[in-house]
C-alpha cells in the first residue's frame, strides 16, 4: 500500500509536470499542504524531500520551496570553434546558451594568484607550487546558476592580462587566450558523474541529484598547457554533445 506522503509527492509531482506550479515559482505552505490533505507537518516534510531528491523542486530561503528550471543546456563540441572565430565576443558558455535563445551568463565570483596544488601543477605540467592564476565562476542560464567552475592558468601567461583581472574577459578565456598570441589548439576533457559537494549543492540548488564533473586541460599547437578547469554541471539541466566525430575509416 502506497504511504500517504508518497500519495501527497505524486499529487504535487503530477501538478509541477503539468505546469500548475511553474519553474521558478513556489508550491503551497507546509502548512496549507497540511490543511489540503489533513496531515501533520511531519508528512508534508517527508512528500516534500521526495520531490527534492528528484530534482523537482528546491528549499529557497525567505520564499519556500520552489519549483525548480529543469530545461536542459546543450553545450556542444562546435561551441569551441564558434568562440575562436574571428569576431567572437561570447565565451563557449554563453555562446551555446545564446545558440538556444537561453538567457545565459557567466559571473566571475573570485580570481586570486597562489601556489599551484600538486594535482594541479601535474597536470599543467609545470613546478609543484609554481604561481598560477585561480578563477571561479558561476554560469548562469535563465535565472539559476547550472554550473560552477574553477580554473588554473600558469601566471607567466595570465599574469597582468584581463585573465588575473576581475572584469568580464570579452570573448571569453579562449579569445583572450588568443588575443595574447596562446591560440588553443587542443583540449581533452573527462566526464564523469558523482554526487555534489556540499557548496556545490547549495550553488545549485540540488537535493539529492547527481552533477555532470568535468575536467579540461586546453593546449596550444606545442603541447604547452594553458589552463586546467573542472567544473560541476546540474546533471538535470545540462547536456554535453559531442557531435560530427569523425570515425575511423576501418572498424
Amino acid at each position: 500500500m502506497t504511504s500517504r506522503y508518497q500519495q501527497i509527492a505524486d499529487d504535487l509531482r503530477a501538478a509541477i509536470l503539468r505546469g500548475t506550479y511553474a519553474p521558478g515559482e513556489t508550491i503551497p505552505h507546509q502548512t496549507d499542504l497540511c490543511e489540503t490533505y489533513r496531515v501533520s507537518r511531519w508528512t508534508i516534510r517527508q512528500a516534500v524531500a521526495v520531490l527534492e531528491r528528484e530534482g523537482l523542486v528546491t528549499p529557497v530561503r525567505r520564499r519556500g520551496t520552489v519549483v525548480r528550471d529543469r530545461r536542459t543546456v546543450r553545450l556542444p563540441l562546435s561551441r569551441y570553434g564558434a568562440v575562436l572565430s574571428p569576431g567572437g565576443e561570447r565565451g563557449p558558455w554563453e555562446t551555446a546558451c545564446e545558440r538556444q535563445g537561453i538567457d545565459g551568463r557567466a559571473e566571475l565570483v573570485g580570481v586570486e594568484r597562489l601556489p599551484a596544488p600538486s594535482d594541479v601543477a601535474e597536470l599543467l605540467e609545470i613546478d609543484d607550487g609554481a604561481p598560477v592564476v585561480y578563477r571561479r565562476r558561476h554560469m548562469w542560464a535563465r535565472a539559476q546558476v547550472a554550473q560552477v567552475q574553477e580554473a588554473w592558468m600558469p601566471a607567466d601567461i595570465a599574469d597582468g592580462t584581463p585573465l588575473a583581472g576581475t572584469g568580464k574577459v570579452v570573448g571569453g578565456v579562449y579569445g583572450e587566450l588568443t588575443r595574447l598570441g596562446h591560440a588553443p589548439a587542443s583540449v581533452t576533457e573527462t566526464v564523469t558523474a558523482r554526487l555534489p559537494t556540499a557548496e556545490e549543492a547549495a550553488v545549485l540548488g540540488l537535493g539529492g541529484t547527481p552533477v555532470l564533473a568535468l575536467e579540461r586541460i586546453t593546449r596550444d599547437r606545442q603541447g604547452v598547457a594553458l589552463e586546467l578547469l573542472r567544473a560541476a554541471a546540474d546533471a538535470d539541466r545540462v547536456a554535453l554533445t559531442y557531435e560530427d566525430l569523425p570515425l575511423p575509416l576501418s572498424l
